[in-house]
């Protein structure tokens, strides 16, 4: 379908296609006389996949995944909404001047190693200790869950579904 007058596209459906990202967005982007462009991208493409000016280098050669790029940066304007690339000083569509970013300082902070498997295994043993709902309930809020309730409920249910298939065998 070839309309050039359309002037807007509402991206509603999430890909992780730069390609088709870019042919969405290209629908409304096609030069015509006295029209301005919007995009309004409710899924997030645009932050996820870099904004639809920055220079890319295409290929048909095929990548590994751990050799491409990280998903490109992008910012969004506090004043017009509109998305620029992260090394933009200024917005594009308002004059908004950008905040330089501000630097970050690492924190150094005691802690002790441990082993991940070993401690998986001590708290799923201290999962099957606890019987009752209230053991359930208390081990959740010992552990520092947001909802102890609701975890320890689902953790029984799931007991009892679990039961359930092994007598049925």
């Amino acid at each position: 379908m070839d309309v050039p007058s359309v002037g807007g596209c509402i991206l509603l459906r999430p890909t992780a296609s730069v390609g088709l990202h870019l042919q969405m967005i290209g629908r409304c982007l096609r030069p015509q006389p006295g029209k301005t462009a919007v995009v309004l991208d409710h899924v997030g493409n645009t932050l996820r996949l870099g904004h639809h000016l920055e220079e890319r280098d295409w290929t048909l050669d095929g990548l590994r995944k751990r050799d491409r790029d990280a998903a490109p940066s992008v910012k969004v304007c506090p004043t017009c909404f509109a998305t620029s690339p992260s090394a933009a000083l200024v917005c594009a569509d308002c004059g908004h001047v950008f905040a330089p970013p501000e630097r970050r300082e690492l924190r150094q902070v005691e802690g002790e190693l441990q082993e991940l498997a070993i401690a998986a295994r001590a708290r799923k043993q201290e999962q099957g200790q606890a019987q009752s709902l209230q053991d359930l309930i208390a081990l959740g809020q010992q552990r520092g869950y947001k909802n102890p309730v609701a975890w320890a409920k689902h953790l029984l249910a799931a007991r009892q579904t679990k039961s359930q298939w092994s007598k049925g065998k």
